[in-house]
């Protein structure tokens, strides 16, 4: 196998690595949008999390289960 095949390999198999790695602190650096804190995943507003919003920001309906 030939040096230049070598590194295409390694080069095919670490990839998805780097760009897991690189992804991953892209988002903890802040650069797809604020994450939110374990406050706000702990207890979500039930109201929002179940409004069913159109495109154009209007409330079509809430999907609610009543136990």
């Amino acid at each position: 196998m030939s040096r230049n095949r070598k590194i295409l390999l390694w080069l095919i198999i670490t990839s998805p690595f780097f760009g897991l790695f690189l992804l991953v602190n892209l988002t903890a650096m802040g650069v797809f949008g604020d994450l939110p804190t374990f406050e706000q995943l702990e207890n979500p507003k039930n109201n929002l999390a179940t409004e069913i919003i159109s495109e154009d920001g209007i409330v079509l309906g809430l999907s609610l289960i009543h136990i």
